[in-house]
């Protein structure tokens, strides 16, 4: 069976990644099971490579922000924030 390769746009691995700064995602690891992401590092380059532009930008901080902006993502993620 060939492995299949999954492609992340730019805007979602940013996303995530402010997620992550900000807290609504408490982990890591609580992000790579509540998104369905397969590869054990792959949030972990993103974070490397997105966070410092990032911080300084924080757009989604609330559930209510991420469930009008994002309801795809949000139907995915429901449940995990810190609030």
């Amino acid at each position: 069976m060939k492995k299949v390769e999954i492609r992340y746009t730019e805007s979602y691995k940013r996303l995530v990644v402010s997620m992550l700064a900000e807290g609504s995602l408490k982990s890591i690891n609580l992000a790579r099971k509540v998104l369905d992401i397969k590869g054990s590092s792959t949030i972990t380059r993103w974070v490397r490579k997105y966070r410092p532009e990032i911080l300084p930008i924080l757009k989604v901080r609330t559930e209510a922000e991420l469930k009008n902006l994002h309801p795809e993502l949000y139907k995915n993620a429901k449940g995990i924030f810190n609030e």
